[in-house]
């Protein structure tokens, strides 16, 4: 049963969400940013040509949530919209030095995580479990009750 519970845990990301939500707290506090901006500021130079609808799917997000953080992070300075050329309908964000700047950060705290996370694991527990989890978020995408 506690095995179950473990699981559950995990898969609803609680305990993993508050841990990383305390460890972005004073780069948060510091830039002004709210967690969702931090998530899509780091993103977004990840995958710099992404639209809002794609970010959003892959960071399991809502569309509007996202929307209002990219346009939030243009108002903080850390990231310019443009609209597109060839169709008026589509903005595009690009991230601006000072974006880049704080993007740098979390990137480096995202490492120092990660590094932790990880850090009592082979290289061949990690192969295995990036393996795993891909076959569970595939398995978690193609559920339907």
């Amino acid at each position: 049963m506690k095995k179950e519970i473990e699981l559950d845990v995990l898969l609803r990301g609680r305990k993993f969400k508050k841990m990383i939500e305390q460890i972005y707290r004073n780069l948060r506090v510091q830039y002004d940013l709210k967690q969702v901006e931090v998530e899509v500021l780091l993103y977004l130079g990840l995958m710099p040509d992404i639209s809002s609808t794609e970010l959003a799917r892959e960071l399991a997000l809502q569309k509007g949530h996202v929307s209002v953080a990219m346009f939030a992070l243009c108002e903080k300075g850390y990231l310019r919209s443009e609209q597109s050329r060839k169709d008026r309908r589509m903005v595009h964000f690009h991230i601006t030095e000072e974006g880049e700047k704080v993007r740098r950060e979390i990137e480096q705290i995202k490492h120092k995580v990660n590094e932790q996370i990880l850090k009592d694991f082979t290289e061949e527990e990690v192969a295995t479990l990036e393996s795993l989890t891909r076959k569970l978020l595939n398995n978690v995408e193609q559920f339907s009750c």
